[in-house]
């Protein structure tokens, strides 16, 4: 995924971000949203976990130097029902037995 990909928007939000002591290193992690059409022209929403590394640059802004992100897994698909099976009734017992 990519800035070129027409109709595909992705959002972030960290949940925990911190800092280097002298200020020159930074990380933040949290969790991103990805929206695009699919292969069959449906919305697809994708998530998961990113982690992020950041550098301060001499003019004091941040450039990131790593950027990596963990797809939500899929949803466990449901097990099929299991159509009940007839129990025949209990044979009579035999007298005196």
């Amino acid at each position: 995924m990519g800035p070129d990909r027409p109709g595909v928007s992705l959002t972030w939000s960290a949940l925990f971000t911190d800092v280097s002591d002298d200020g020159t290193m930074g990380y933040n992690y949290g969790r991103f949203e990805s929206r695009g059409p699919g292969p069959d022209g449906k919305e697809r929403v994708r998530g998961g976990f990113f982690l992020t590394i950041w550098k301060r640059q001499p003019d004091g802004s941040w450039r990131y130097v790593m950027d990596n992100g963990a797809p939500d897994r899929p949803p466990i698909p449901a097990a099929p029902s299991t159509p009940a099976v007839p129990v025949a009734p209990a044979a009579p017992k035999p007298a005196g037995g």
